[in-house]
């Protein structure tokens, strides 16, 4: 299977293929079990296979993990089932150090448990032996990119791409990297090679739109918005063409936030947006249900309940207005938008000694503010009370 080339350049790189000890997958499952509420969405590479069952044999070598969207961690009966792939294999590499399938499956393991790192080492000793097949370095990129070692991760991908220039998971992988790098013309790029390739591929359209959308070119955003919603009406394409759509077309915006919440009526960013257009068309009783529905789904989140202040400013309800931003301030005491806008209430209110305390503290929270702020300005007005 491998050649003598490849199995003597085994650990060249001055390291011998390891094992973990005992007391080391203890250790392991106790620190994955402490960071598991870290654990990103996206936690399998590819769609190849599925997890083993308790005591089974570990994934075979030309497998790899399932394209799981999940966003949490591997339950507590996965991950002792995971940590268990992970024994198996190590007992298998302390015998035999070449154990190609033992390196990828532990890798498997390694990656599901969201050890991204020892899922990179392993994949390099199994491309120590067998670098023929360009899955492990895909698979590798994946484990690189999570880890933020984007340098590595590219280098993996255009090793891929260079022998499979259509292969559509390296382009969404690399075009991820190329948007988190803040390099939106090659994401374009690669995102619309995908398409090219996959023409029902939903997730390149909505990313691709996100792109777009930051660009300012809301007219292409909508357009691939709708490809995607076409080929799956999901409630976060809805949600997203609303949000393109709601200062140009507002009404539109509302159909389709109304369509997003009948498909989850408890989508709080729906209920959030859905406040806000009814806001641009001078609803603002419909916009502090909505907030008020958010609010009870999502108590902690203060961003709520300044915004329904904002609306209750609107509806010059200025003792809600207070109470609203009194409970923000205490949650966030150094926002200064928050002091700014309480300093408004409580001028309306006539109170200007402590509309000028706020004032004062929100210029401490934020120097950048202007040294003289005119609490009656339609340009106050504006900033404190724009949803």
């Amino acid at each position: 299977m491998y050649s003598s080339k490849a199995v003597n350049n085994l650990g060249k790189s001055g390291q011998a293929p390891y094992t973990l000890s005992r007391a080391s997958l203890l250790a392991a499952l106790l620190s994955l079990l402490i960071c598991s509420s870290e654990a990103k969405a996206d936690t399998s590479p590819t769609s190849d296979s599925t997890t083993q069952a308790a005591g089974s044999t570990p994934a075979t070598a030309s497998a790899s993990p399932s394209a799981s969207n999940s966003t949490s961690a591997p339950a507590p009966k996965d991950k002792a089932m995971l940590m268990k792939v992970v024994e198996q294999c190590d007992e298998k590499i302390s015998k035999n150090n070449k154990d190609f399938k033992a390196y990828v499956d532990r890798a498997h393991a390694f990656y599901e448990l969201g050890n991204f790192g020892l899922c990179a080492q392993d994949l390099t000793w199994a491309l120590q032996l067998d670098s023929s097949d360009p899955r492990w370095y895909l698979w590798r990129a994946k484990a690189y990119a999570k880890t933020n070692n984007n340098t590595k991760a590219l280098s993996d991908l255009d090793h891929v791409l260079t022998a499979d220039p259509k292969n559509i998971q390296a382009l969404m992988v690399r075009a991820d990297i190329y948007t988190a790098q803040k390099t939106p013309s090659k994401a374009l790029d690669d995102y619309t090679a995908v398409i090219a390739a996959d023409e029902k591929n939903e997730a390149a359209y909505e990313k691709r739109a996100q792109i777009y959308k930051e660009m300012g070119k809301t007219a292409l955003a909508e357009k691939d918005l709708s490809a995607a919603i076409a080929l799956t009406p999901k409630a976060s394409y809805l949600i997203a063409r609303s949000d393109v759509t709601k200062d140009s077309q507002p009404q539109a915006a509302l159909n389709d936030v109304n369509s997003a919440l009948e498909l989850d009526p408890k989508n709080t960013s729906a209920l959030n947006l859905r406040a806000l257009i009814f806001g641009k068309l001078k609803f603002p009783e419909k916009a502090i249900d909505d907030l008020n529905s958010a609010i009870n789904l999502n108590p902690l989140d203060m961003t709520f309940v300044f915004k329904r202040a904002q609306a209750f400013m609107h509806l010059k309800k200025w003792d809600s207005a207070m109470n609203d931003l009194q409970n923000a301030l205490q949650d966030d005491p150094n926002n200064s938008t928050y002091y700014l806008a309480r300093a408004y209430v409580y001028h309306k209110l006539g109170n200007n000694v402590l509309a000028q305390e706020d004032v004062k503290r929100a210029q401490f929270c934020n120097p950048s503010l202007p040294k003289r702020i005119d609490l009656d300005s339609a340009d106050t007005a504006a900033v404190v009370t724009k949803k």
